[in-house]
């Protein structure tokens, strides 16, 4: 039989091991719930930039409908942009030619 204080050392040095023995499953068993977070944080990072691209390309088309608003000329629409095939509603050069 050992003294009290031997069996607290024993102890003590045992519990590490019956720790991490114990803690392994625990931690197991939350790598899939990071991995699911890690792959909504992806999901969501790639539709805010879809977002992000889809209102920068509406600005683009609403830019360009207001240059070809400013630089109309008689009976065409300016060639360096294609803005009347993208929004033929804004352009007034495109409504004048569907009139005639």
């Amino acid at each position: 039989m050992c003294s009290p204080a031997t069996a607290a050392i024993k102890l003590l040095l045992a519990a590490p091991r019956t720790l991490s023995a114990a803690t392994k499953p625990l931690f197991a068993a939350t790598k899939p719930l990071h991995q699911d977070a890690a792959r909504r944080d992806q999901d969501t990072v790639r539709r805010d930039q879809a977002a992000v691209r889809c209102h920068q390309d509406a600005v683009r088309r609403d830019q360009a409908a207001v240059r070809c608003d400013q630089a109309a000329a008689p009976g065409r629409c300016p060639p360096r942009h294609r803005s009347c095939s993208l929004l033929p509603r804004r352009c007034p050069l495109y409504q004048d030619a569907s009139r005639q």
